[in-house]
Protein backbone atom coordinates (compact mmCIF):
# COMPACT_ATOMS: atom_id res chain seq x y z
CA UNK A 1 0.00 0.00 0.00
CA UNK A 2 1.32 3.32 -0.85
CA UNK A 3 1.24 6.35 1.47
CA UNK A 4 -0.45 9.27 1.20
CA UNK A 5 3.02 11.27 0.19
CA UNK A 6 3.85 9.19 -2.86
CA UNK A 7 0.10 9.48 -3.67
CA UNK A 8 0.70 13.08 -3.85
CA UNK A 9 3.78 13.00 -6.05
CA UNK A 10 2.94 13.52 -9.87
CA UNK A 11 5.11 10.72 -11.36
CA UNK A 12 3.36 8.32 -9.43
CA UNK A 13 0.15 8.77 -10.83
CA UNK A 14 -0.64 6.60 -14.08
CA UNK A 15 0.54 8.21 -17.71
CA UNK A 16 -3.27 9.31 -18.91
CA UNK A 17 -6.52 9.52 -16.98
CA UNK A 18 -8.79 7.53 -19.49
CA UNK A 19 -12.19 8.19 -17.84
CA UNK A 20 -11.18 12.12 -18.06
CA UNK A 21 -11.72 12.25 -14.04
CA UNK A 22 -9.28 13.92 -11.64
CA UNK A 23 -6.54 11.52 -10.21
CA UNK A 24 -4.95 12.41 -6.27
CA UNK A 25 -2.11 14.42 -7.79
CA UNK A 26 -5.07 17.01 -8.09
CA UNK A 27 -6.77 15.95 -4.83
CA UNK A 28 -3.74 16.98 -2.97
CA UNK A 29 -3.78 20.32 -4.92
CA UNK A 30 -7.23 20.99 -4.45
CA UNK A 31 -8.71 18.99 -1.79
CA UNK A 32 -11.72 16.59 -1.92
CA UNK A 33 -14.67 18.43 -4.10
CA UNK A 34 -17.47 16.45 -6.23
CA UNK A 35 -14.94 15.75 -9.26
CA UNK A 36 -11.90 14.58 -7.04
CA UNK A 37 -13.46 12.48 -5.46
CA UNK A 38 -14.26 10.06 -8.22
CA UNK A 39 -11.04 10.86 -8.99
CA UNK A 40 -9.74 9.73 -6.16
CA UNK A 41 -11.53 5.82 -6.08
CA UNK A 42 -10.75 5.76 -9.90
CA UNK A 43 -7.11 5.89 -8.62
CA UNK A 44 -6.56 3.84 -6.26
CA UNK A 45 -8.53 0.83 -7.35
CA UNK A 46 -6.62 1.27 -10.78
CA UNK A 47 -3.21 0.74 -8.82
CA UNK A 48 -4.46 -1.47 -6.82
CA UNK A 49 -5.51 -3.69 -10.01
CA UNK A 50 -2.18 -2.50 -11.83
CA UNK A 51 -0.15 -5.16 -9.80
CA UNK A 52 -0.92 -9.32 -9.63
CA UNK A 53 1.06 -8.90 -5.97
CA UNK A 54 -1.54 -6.31 -4.83
CA UNK A 55 -4.41 -8.29 -6.11
CA UNK A 56 -5.68 -11.22 -3.21
CA UNK A 57 -7.89 -13.30 -5.58
CA UNK A 58 -6.06 -15.73 -7.64
CA UNK A 59 -8.45 -16.24 -9.79
CA UNK A 60 -7.96 -11.96 -10.72
CA UNK A 61 -3.95 -12.07 -10.38
CA UNK A 62 -4.59 -11.79 -14.72
CA UNK A 63 -7.08 -9.75 -14.48
CA UNK A 64 -4.31 -6.78 -14.72
CA UNK A 65 -5.40 -2.64 -15.63
CA UNK A 66 -3.84 -1.26 -17.55
CA UNK A 67 -4.27 2.37 -19.24
CA UNK A 68 -4.87 0.58 -23.16
CA UNK A 69 -8.22 -0.47 -24.38
CA UNK A 70 -6.01 -4.08 -23.76
CA UNK A 71 -6.78 -3.69 -19.94
CA UNK A 72 -7.76 -6.95 -18.13
CA UNK A 73 -10.02 -4.72 -16.33
CA UNK A 74 -11.95 -1.75 -16.88
CA UNK A 75 -11.91 0.88 -13.94
CA UNK A 76 -14.07 3.66 -14.92
CA UNK A 77 -16.52 6.52 -13.99
CA UNK A 78 -20.06 5.79 -15.00
CA UNK A 79 -20.92 7.98 -18.16
CA UNK A 80 -17.96 6.25 -19.38
CA UNK A 81 -18.73 2.90 -19.10
CA UNK A 82 -20.62 1.18 -22.85
CA UNK A 83 -21.60 -2.49 -22.45
CA UNK A 84 -21.31 -3.49 -25.93
CA UNK A 85 -17.04 -2.84 -25.31
CA UNK A 86 -16.74 -4.09 -21.99
CA UNK A 87 -17.26 -8.15 -23.58
CA UNK A 88 -16.61 -10.66 -21.11
CA UNK A 89 -14.10 -8.77 -19.11
CA UNK A 90 -14.29 -7.20 -15.67
CA UNK A 91 -15.25 -3.98 -14.36
CA UNK A 92 -15.57 -1.47 -11.42
CA UNK A 93 -18.01 1.42 -12.34
CA UNK A 94 -17.85 4.33 -10.14
CA UNK A 95 -20.74 6.13 -9.33
CA UNK A 96 -20.91 9.36 -6.71
CA UNK A 97 -24.02 9.76 -5.04
CA UNK A 98 -25.26 12.90 -3.25
CA UNK A 99 -23.53 15.02 -1.18
CA UNK A 100 -25.54 16.34 1.36
CA UNK A 101 -24.31 19.19 4.83
CA UNK A 102 -24.53 18.88 8.20
CA UNK A 103 -25.45 22.24 10.45
CA UNK A 104 -24.26 21.95 14.24
CA UNK A 105 -24.31 25.92 14.75
CA UNK A 106 -26.43 28.79 13.51
CA UNK A 107 -24.70 30.47 10.20
CA UNK A 108 -22.43 27.24 10.47
CA UNK A 109 -20.37 30.36 12.63
CA UNK A 110 -17.50 28.59 14.84
CA UNK A 111 -15.51 31.95 15.34
CA UNK A 112 -15.05 35.75 15.72
CA UNK A 113 -12.08 37.50 15.38
CA UNK A 114 -11.03 39.54 18.16
CA UNK A 115 -11.62 43.39 15.17
CA UNK A 116 -14.89 41.64 14.85
CA UNK A 117 -13.98 41.95 11.00
CA UNK A 118 -13.37 38.24 10.39
CA UNK A 119 -15.87 35.04 11.06
CA UNK A 120 -14.76 31.26 10.88
CA UNK A 121 -17.19 29.03 9.74
CA UNK A 122 -17.79 25.37 9.54
CA UNK A 123 -19.79 22.54 7.87
CA UNK A 124 -19.94 18.47 7.23
CA UNK A 125 -20.63 17.37 4.11
CA UNK A 126 -20.96 13.68 4.16
CA UNK A 127 -21.41 11.58 0.73
CA UNK A 128 -20.85 8.70 -0.56
CA UNK A 129 -19.96 6.36 -3.78
CA UNK A 130 -20.88 3.35 -5.24
CA UNK A 131 -18.59 0.71 -6.62
CA UNK A 132 -20.44 -1.23 -9.43
CA UNK A 133 -18.85 -4.69 -9.76
CA UNK A 134 -19.18 -6.16 -13.24
CA UNK A 135 -18.31 -9.65 -14.34
CA UNK A 136 -19.66 -12.06 -17.25
CA UNK A 137 -21.25 -14.46 -14.44
CA UNK A 138 -22.44 -14.30 -10.83
CA UNK A 139 -19.59 -15.95 -9.54
CA UNK A 140 -16.85 -13.97 -10.55
CA UNK A 141 -19.10 -11.06 -10.04
CA UNK A 142 -18.80 -12.36 -6.70
CA UNK A 143 -15.26 -12.62 -6.59
CA UNK A 144 -14.57 -9.49 -7.94
CA UNK A 145 -16.95 -7.84 -5.23
CA UNK A 146 -15.05 -9.45 -2.54
CA UNK A 147 -11.90 -8.02 -3.80
CA UNK A 148 -12.89 -4.77 -3.68
CA UNK A 149 -14.55 -4.89 -0.52
CA UNK A 150 -12.00 -6.16 1.13
CA UNK A 151 -9.42 -4.02 -0.49
CA UNK A 152 -11.63 -0.86 0.76
CA UNK A 153 -12.14 -2.23 3.85
CA UNK A 154 -8.57 -2.83 4.84
CA UNK A 155 -7.38 0.53 4.28
CA UNK A 156 -10.31 2.36 5.36
CA UNK A 157 -8.57 3.20 8.45
CA UNK A 158 -5.59 4.80 5.95
CA UNK A 159 -7.47 6.39 3.87
CA UNK A 160 -9.58 8.47 6.47
CA UNK A 161 -6.47 9.10 8.17
CA UNK A 162 -4.87 10.53 5.37
CA UNK A 163 -7.67 12.31 3.88
CA UNK A 164 -8.62 14.14 6.90
CA UNK A 165 -11.92 12.79 6.99
CA UNK A 166 -14.16 12.34 9.91
CA UNK A 167 -15.83 8.95 8.23
CA UNK A 168 -14.91 7.16 5.56
CA UNK A 169 -16.49 2.96 5.59
CA UNK A 170 -18.05 0.30 3.40
CA UNK A 171 -21.36 1.16 4.30
CA UNK A 172 -23.26 -1.35 2.52
CA UNK A 173 -22.59 -4.43 -0.13
CA UNK A 174 -25.65 -5.28 -2.18
CA UNK A 175 -26.90 -8.39 -3.88
CA UNK A 176 -25.85 -9.63 -7.18
CA UNK A 177 -27.94 -9.67 -9.93
CA UNK A 178 -28.76 -9.06 -13.86
CA UNK A 179 -27.32 -5.68 -14.93
CA UNK A 180 -30.01 -3.44 -16.36
CA UNK A 181 -28.13 -2.38 -19.13
CA UNK A 182 -26.76 -5.38 -20.49
CA UNK A 183 -28.28 -8.87 -19.37
CA UNK A 184 -24.91 -10.96 -20.18
CA UNK A 185 -23.17 -9.30 -16.86
CA UNK A 186 -23.85 -9.66 -13.32
CA UNK A 187 -23.21 -6.67 -10.59
CA UNK A 188 -22.47 -6.34 -6.98
CA UNK A 189 -23.23 -2.70 -5.86
CA UNK A 190 -20.68 -1.05 -3.00
CA UNK A 191 -21.45 1.85 -1.32
CA UNK A 192 -18.84 3.67 0.32
CA UNK A 193 -19.85 6.42 2.91
CA UNK A 194 -17.71 9.43 4.28
CA UNK A 195 -17.80 12.93 5.87
CA UNK A 196 -15.82 15.16 6.25
CA UNK A 197 -14.79 19.12 7.48
CA UNK A 198 -15.15 21.80 5.07
CA UNK A 199 -14.01 24.97 6.57
CA UNK A 200 -13.78 28.44 5.43
CA UNK A 201 -13.57 32.31 6.62
CA UNK A 202 -14.91 35.78 6.01
CA UNK A 203 -13.52 39.03 6.04
CA UNK A 204 -15.11 42.61 6.10
CA UNK A 205 -13.04 45.03 3.64
CA UNK A 206 -13.85 47.52 5.99
CA UNK A 207 -13.91 47.57 10.05
CA UNK A 208 -17.06 47.41 11.46
CA UNK A 209 -18.07 50.91 13.22
CA UNK A 210 -17.35 50.99 16.89
CA UNK A 211 -19.10 54.42 18.35
CA UNK A 212 -20.33 57.63 16.64
CA UNK A 213 -18.71 60.65 17.77
CA UNK A 214 -21.58 63.60 17.30
CA UNK A 215 -20.52 67.47 18.64
CA UNK A 216 -23.16 69.73 19.01
CA UNK A 217 -21.66 73.67 19.73
CA UNK A 218 -24.03 76.51 21.06
CA UNK A 219 -22.94 80.11 21.38
CA UNK A 220 -19.73 79.15 20.42
CA UNK A 221 -19.60 76.21 23.51
CA UNK A 222 -18.82 72.36 22.44
CA UNK A 223 -21.94 70.50 23.99
CA UNK A 224 -20.78 67.83 23.52
CA UNK A 225 -17.85 68.00 24.95
CA UNK A 226 -18.02 70.21 28.07
CA UNK A 227 -16.54 69.27 30.94
CA UNK A 228 -17.57 70.00 34.04
CA UNK A 229 -21.40 69.24 33.55
CA UNK A 230 -22.72 72.67 34.99
CA UNK A 231 -20.59 74.61 32.32
CA UNK A 232 -22.18 73.48 30.08
CA UNK A 233 -25.57 74.68 31.52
Amino acid sequence: MQSYKDWCQPSAAPDKDPCNTLGLSSLCANGWDLLTSTGFFADVLRRHFASADQIRSQDLKERIWTPSEKTGILIEEVFHWRGDVVGKRPAVIIKRNEFRTQEFLLNNLMGIGANLASTEHNVFWTGSHTLFCIAGTSAETDILATEVLEYMLTFSPVFRQQLGMVKFIVAEVGAVGLLEESLEHYVVPITVGYSYQYNWGLEEVSLPLKNISLGITVDGVDLGNCEPKENCE
